[in-house]
């Protein structure tokens, strides 16, 4: 006769097992159903530490330190970012000058074109270092990092000029960080592909962007800003394998798509300035072995303004994290986001018109902030219908991918008009300053992270906002709306100024430029 055992009667260290398998919420729940299950939860390192994680968004990191450590060292963290005190910056002279530079898991990546210089920040505990590879052999025009692989694709700058009949001959190389050699996970060390000449353009680029996301690359390339020719092509870096691109399969991309970003790796957001402006979120397969087309899981309209010459959106810029799976972090950085943890910034340009001759025009600008977390649900719901199967649930699908602004945004997202550009994303956090202005303020959208958060009293600008944002000016939107996302704010007055800011998971990075235009950084670990 079998009988069967309850759960609180297993062994305690085999319960704390099973129960380390849980997220936070979870584990919060079970605590608060029985008093044996609450004592094992407050009394474990271990599952305090799983849950202090959570709330945090951060993955487990393979660390040295003990699990009391690390709980001791995140509970730091949240005050010390909600106070951000940044009084101490430790200068790491750089004497660079940048066409382009990256930063992911505590290294900073800069290139003047010629060079490539990798910067592993200092961080509280642990002090900075700096390698640099003086040529590569090639011209660089732009780079992507992710140093949990130990791993830099870098975009070889051609300095022909533009041709209009033979076509532009593009590659891609797949490096290690700590060899510039070719990576050993690559099957090729070198991507390639063709831009075609056209009789307006040639083989011009205006912008060429690449992203990593764990063993995806992708590019993203314009001709030309006023043309509207751009093109996606998605390759598996492992396998040298392109999955897409779409000047060859499928439907050429629209001329209203004016950014591309990869959500994960296997879902990418193009951003649409057609009418109000719209974000497509599409899903594909990383581990293709050749050319398909993307799904499209859903289009999300953001909010409808005058149509033309009255008012246009002119430009759309996305901007998303680093994308990995692993929690190995670099030799100064302890901690890593995990992928639904972050938050998408969306730029909005909007052109309008003031006189009724439309000669005078003037601009606004927006930043729309939404967790990457509510964008992966349509792309869950894409593929749940998809595996129904069923004919009736195919032709509802249509109908529910396209999605109005009042059906998703105003719940779910913060709509912000924002005076100066720099701004960087980073996790749940993104950093606000005014070039020349010694002041800071950085938005946290993770509001379980500081909920519990206990700051000085001197630190009054620590904030909550929860009360929707409304009043959007009926100059430029057609309708009344509001958004809702909370978050946290801290806003400090610095003793100096700065030419940027980024931020990553344990620091503050000011940026300076010299005279001779050198970058140089200025780091405060929190």
């Amino acid at each position: 006769m079998h009988h069967n055992m309850p759960l609180i009667a297993l062994p305690q260290e085999i319960l704390i097992y099973i129960l380390s398998h849980l997220d936070y919420r979870s584990l919060l729940s079970c605590g608060s159903t029985c008093r044996l299950l609450y004592t094992i939860l407050k009394g474990s390192d271990e599952l305090g530490c799983i849950i202090e994680l959570d709330i945090d968004g951060f993955m487990t990191p393979f660390t040295s330190l003990s699990y009391s450590e690390l709980i001791s060292r995140l509970r730091g963290l949240r005050r010390s970012w909600a106070e951000l005190d940044c009084k101490h910056f430790e200068k790491v002279e750089l004497n660079i000058q940048d066409i382009a530079y990256k930063l992911g898991a505590g290294l900073f990546a800069i290139s003047d074109k010629r060079s490539l210089l990798f910067t592993w920040l200092p961080s509280s505990t642990i002090p900075g270092r700096t390698l640099k590879y003086p040529s590569l052999g090639f011209l660089i025009r732009d780079f992507a990092i992710d140093p949990t692989q130990d791993l830099v694709v870098i975009l070889e700058y051609d300095p022909s000029p533009i041709a209009f009949t033979d076509a532009r001959h593009v590659r891609l190389h797949i490096r290690t960080i700590s060899t510039i050699e070719v990576h050993p996970a690559a099957s090729h060390g070198i991507l390639e592909f063709d831009i075609p000449s056209d009789e307006t353009f040639g083989t011009s680029i205006s912008t060429i962007l690449v992203e990593i996301a764990i063993d995806i690359v992708a590019l993203y390339i314009t001709k030309d800003f006023y043309s509207g020719l751009s093109r996606v092509l998605i390759w598996n870096w492992q396998t040298g394998i392109l999955i897409y691109d779409s000047d060859i399969i499928g439907d050429p991309l629209p001329r209203t798509v004016h950014h591309f970003t990869l959500l994960t790796r296997d879902s990418f957001i193009l951003a649409l300035t057609h009418g109000g402006g719209a974000m497509q979120i599409y899903t594909f397969f990383p581990t293709s072995k050749a050319l398909s087309v993307p799904s499209l899981c859903a289009t999300l309209h953001l909010p409808c303004i005058y149509p033309p010459p009255r008012c246009a959106l002119t430009l759309l810029i996305l901007n998303s994290g680093l994308v990995t799976e692993s929690a190995n972090q670099s030799e100064t950085t302890t901690l890593t986001y995990a992928p639904k943890a972050h938050v998408i910034m969306l730029t909005l340009f909007y052109s309008i018109m003031q006189a009724d001759d439309g000669q005078e025009m003037r601009s606004e600008s927006y930043t729309l902030f939404v967790r990457k977390q509510t964008l992966l649900e349509y792309v869950d719901r894409f593929r749940q219908r998809e595996a129904l199967e069923l004919d009736e649930v195919k032709e509802v699908q249509n109908t529910d991918s396209d999605v109005d602004w009042d059906s998703w945004g105003e719940r779910n997202t913060r709509l912000i008009q924002t005076q100066s550009l720099n701004r960087h994303t980073h996790g749940a956090r993104v950093i606000f300053s005014r070039r020349g202005e010694p002041m800071i303020e950085v938005l946290n959208f993770n509001i379980p992270s500081c909920t519990s958060v206990s700051t000085s009293a001197s630190t009054s600008a620590f904030e909550f906002h929860d009360a929707p944002t409304t009043g959007y000016p009926n100059y430029l939107f057609q309708n009344d709306f509001m958004t809702c996302l909370p978050y946290y704010s801290t806003v400090r007055v610095l003793e100096e100024s700065f030419f940027t800011f980024m931020i990553d998971e344990e620091r503050v990075i000011g940026i300076k430029t010299s005279n001779t235009f050198d970058i140089n950084l200025h780091v405060c670990p929190v």
